[in-house]
Parts: C-alpha cells; sequence; structure tokens
C-alpha cells in the first residue's frame, strides 16, 4: 500500500489516534466498546472523566459540568496544583491553565499523561471508517501482522515521537487506558512486546508500568471504598491523605519511568536535545477556552529544569 493510499493528510494527533485505534482493533472487540474506549482516549471531556474515575476522584454517578465556567470550579476541587519544587526534575504532564479567571496567579491543574485532543470530533469518524475498512480485507491469519505494519507505518511517518526517546509515555497510556479497562491480554499484550522491541526498551519496564498502573487503579478503588464508608469523618480524612501522598508518589515512579535515559558524557540524554537548546511555550493562552487547555496538541511536555523552571513558575 503506496503512502497516498494510507496516509490522509492527517496531521500529528490524528495519527497518534489512529495508532491507538489499530490498537484498540487487535482484539476483536464489539464497535460499540470499541468506540467508547476511542472517546475516552482522545476526548477531552471523556478522557478527563476517565482520569478522575480512574484515580477515585469521580464517582461513578457524578457527571462533569457541562458549562466551561462551572467546569472549571468543578476541576478546582478536583485537580492538584502541581508543587514546582516536587516536579522540578523529569516529569511528563499535561496542565490545564485556570485562564478563565483574570488573575494572573490563576492555578495550573495537573493531568498528566493525557493524549486528548481538541479537534478530536472532527477525525473520529474518518479514522474509524478507514481503518474499519482497511482491517476488514486483512486475511484472519494475517490480521494482527496486517495491524502492526499498519501502526508501525503510522508511527515512523508521524513526528508526535512515537520511535524517539518520548516512546515510554505513549507506552505509559497503552499500559494505563488498558490496565484500567481489563484489555492488556491476547493481541494488545503481544503488541506491547513488540513495540518496547522497535523501541529499543528492555521488557522490565514494561512489567513495572502494567504493576505501577495496578497500584493506581487499586488507589482509586480505595478513594472511593473510604468516600462511601460509614466511617468518622476524621478517619475518612486521614485515609485521603494517606492516599494523596502515595498517589503523588505513583506519579513520580511513572516520571521516572517515562524519563529513565542514560545520562551522555556531555550532561545531556541519548537521543535528546540539551536543556539549553529547549523552547517553553505556554500550553495554552491565558484567554483559550477551558477545554483547549485540557486538550490542546498531543501532548505538552513540561520538563521543569534549568531555563524552562522560571518561564513555568511564572505563570503563577
Amino acid at each position: 500500500m503506496s503512502k497516498s493510499e494510507w496516509n490522509l493528510g492527517w496531521n500529528d494527533d490524528a495519527k497518534v489516534a489512529a495508532i491507538y485505534y489499530c490498537y484498540l482493533s487487535l482484539d476483536k472487540t464489539d464497535s460499540e466498546e470499541k468506540s467508547r474506549c476511542f472517546a475516552e482516549l482522545f476526548d477531552t471531556k471523556r478522557n478527563l472523566d476517565w482520569h478522575l474515575s480512574t484515580l477515585g476522584l469521580k464517582s461513578s454517578n457524578e457527571k462533569l459540568p457541562e458549562n466551561e465556567i462551572d467546569l472549571e470550579a468543578y476541576l478546582k476541587t478536583k485537580l492538584k496544583v502541581p508543587d514546582i519544587a516536587a516536579h522540578c526534575g523529569n516529569f511528563l504532564k499535561t496542565i490545564i491553565l485556570g485562564g478563565l479567571l483574570p488573575l494572573k496567579s490563576s492555578p495550573y491543574f495537573e493531568v498528566p499523561y493525557s493524549l486528548a485532543f481538541d479537534d478530536f470530533s472532527k477525525v473520529k469518524d474518518e479514522i474509524v471508517k478507514y481503518y474499519d475498512e482497511v482491517i476488514a480485507k486483512f486475511a484472519e491469519d494475517e490480521r494482527y501482522e496486517c495491524i502492526v505494519e499498519e501502526m508501525d507505518r503510522l508511527s515512523a511517518d508521524s513526528y508526535s515521537g512515537f520511535l524517539s526517546p518520548d516512546s515510554r509515555k505513549y507506552l505509559w497510556v497503552f499500559v494505563l487506558y488498558s490496565v484500567s479497562t481489563g484489555i492488556l491480554a491476547g493481541e494488545k499484550q503481544k503488541y506491547l512486546n513488540h513495540f518496547c522491541r522497535i523501541i529499543g526498551l528492555d521488557k522490565s519496564v514494561l512489567s513495572e508500568m502494567e504493576e505501577t498502573a495496578k497500584s493506581i487503579i487499586a488507589l482509586g478503588k480505595k478513594r472511593l471504598e473510604i468516600k462511601a464508608s460509614d466511617e468518622a469523618y476524621s478517619k475518612v480524612v486521614g485515609v485521603i491523605e494517606t492516599l494523596d501522598a502515595e498517589e503523588q508518589a505513583l506519579h513520580e515512579k511513572v516520571g521516572s519511568l517515562i524519563y529513565a535515559f542514560k545520562d551522555t558524557e556531555d550532561g545531556g540524554r541519548d537521543g535528546e536535545e540539551s536543556s539549553d537548546d529547549k523552547i517553553y511555550e505556554p500550553y495554552a493562552d491565558e484567554d483559550s477556552p477551558l477545554l483547549e487547555k485540557i486538550g490542546g496538541t498531543t501532548m505538552n511536555v513540561l520538563e521543569g529544569i534549568a531555563n524552562g523552571l522560571e518561564d513555568f513558575a511564572s505563570k503563577f
């Protein structure tokens, strides 16, 4: 298949989404279930809903506010303002600016590892239609290999960093989402082993990510259970504080897995620019809509080190 036949002019966000849609298609899944999973990964509000639910910050009967201002107020009660000092190392996160407020000190809300983007609704149906048609043509005994070939081709054609040192962040999203939804098995597990091979990553990292994902999900369940319990208020507060500290440690563990690059002789990291060469840009303008702040581009990487930390801190 030539590039003109499979590259439909999608930007990097859409190519990343297409890779994950192919991943969801590896093991035959009901179309409705696959569509739900796809939206939870890339629709900004659906992804936020999944993120909050996974961490036990939102119960199943809670609904996200539809109004943008109400949603921002809701997020302030759920999401944490990151500690700059604690996150000044090589820690990946997506940030939401609280820019609807006129105050210069508007808070940043931490939503780690999100791949959601604003224009997902514009490309979702096109991706689904195209790859459902492509995959339907594959012979049954070649289906897995052909889907993986499509994923590899999209990865190589994308400037999103799928085959760069940044690839670990994409592996983490594969793992956390798959573990949280119970779909990490069969050909999906086989693909993640393949992904580790093509990016030169030891499979022990994959195992560590799986265990960390299980711990995060277990923490979320404990948080929901204690909130719904009949325990004394003081005990509930104490348990939640403990869980908050455990959550912070788990996010730092994920950061260490994503940024565990070997130092080079010149003080940089293999395959990466030095911090002096990086340009740090705001995630969104102060006047940007809230959903744009949640989604933005595929991934906004803030490494609060050297030159970047001062620029980041100035936003507060």
